[in-house]
């Protein structure tokens, strides 16, 4: 289940209206769904569906800490995010990609924020998609301990404002709001999870390359698109800036490998072109913004790492 942008106002008339919601810290790290079986083991997939159990070295630890029912029906489905603590034991989205990639030795937390099925995959004894958020986490708590490397962070019922101070005081990208009696609709974006960010990060598509004007083997900057309401990719502006030698030959390496003659969309300007190679428009990254123009590309783009978890047809503005 994925969540929408919204705003604080937002969840107050909702909560005025009567309605009760949760608050979780939101997490920067990738999403995963453990499937647990303590006779076979434990399997890490992304969004995508892509197999992840390898790039967590502790994953074992989830069949460990079951408890209760999920115990006695010898395992479970959980809903949660891996990430990355840098030594201030913050999450670190660079950090953690730096780790994926290179098996950097880093400090992994698999956060567990939801429970899907009680008992292992392909073996149901009871599904909790229709049960309510309020009832998932009574039940989460009840079938998952805390270890060193699974955490099942905490929700809060209260004000939101206290959340967010929370959220900014330890560096968190912000919250997520959750209403008690909501189900969990997989693979949608339910209006019932409302995400309240603190900073924008914004997922892109890289369509093309700028070359250096002094070296044309080093790259200036990367051109990138995010689909209109129809779902086309349209031109969003070039990133130039936070990358480290090691990100730029990364991403050098991983474009090369496909490249095409002609541009993937039609509207990048003339200036833009002129020093330009292209590539197949299948990589998404996610960027820090101050926000969008009036003519829709990214303001002040920072880079932030490669969303390898993500679909380019995924992919929204965030602003």
């Amino acid at each position: 289940m994925l969540a929408t942008r919204g705003t604080p106002s937002q969840i107050a008339r909702a909560i005025a209206d009567g309605e009760e919601w949760a608050f979780e810290m939101k997490w920067d790290g990738y999403r995963m769904i453990a499937g647990v079986d303590t006779n076979s083991g434990v399997v890490l997939s992304s969004r995508n569906g892509k197999d992840l159990t390898h790039v967590f070295r502790d994953s074992g630890e989830l069949a460990v800490l079951l408890q209760g029912e999920a115990q006695e029906h010898g395992g479970a489905i959980f809903d949660g995010e891996l990430v990355a603590l840098d030594d201030e034991g913050r999450p670190n989205f660079g950090l953690l990609q730096a780790s994926l990639k290179n098996g950097d030795e880093a400090e992994l937390r698999f956060m567990v924020f939801d429970i899907l099925q009680l008992g292992p995959p392909g073996s149901p004894v009871r599904s909790l998609l229709r049960a309510p958020y309020r009832e998932r986490r009574e039940t989460l708590r009840a079938s998952l301990a805390d270890g060193d490397a699974v955490v099942v962070p905490p929700e809060y019922v209260g004000r939101l404002e206290t959340a967010q101070r929370v959220s900014r005081e330890l560096g968190l990208e912000g919250v997520i709001a959750k209403r008690l009696d909501s189900t969990y609709l997989p693979g949608q974006r339910g209006s019932a999870w409302v995400k309240l960010k603190l900073h924008i990060h914004q997922e892109v598509v890289v369509v093309g390359v700028r070359r250096a004007e002094d070296n044309p083997d080093r790259i200036r900057s990367l051109l990138l698109a995010v689909p209109n309401e129809d779902g086309e990719l349209i031109y969003a502006g070039r990133i130039g800036s936070g990358f480290s030698q090691t990100q730029l030959a990364d991403i050098n390496e991983k474009l090369q490998r496909i490249q095409r003659k002609t541009p993937p969309i039609p509207d990048i300007p003339a200036a833009d072109m002129a020093d330009a190679w292209w590539v197949t428009p299948k990589n998404v990254a996610e960027v820090s913004i101050a926000g969008r123009t009036r003519g829709g590309r990214v303001r002040h783009a920072v880079w932030r790492g490669w969303r390898d978890d993500k679909d380019p047809s995924e992919v929204r503005w965030e602003v």
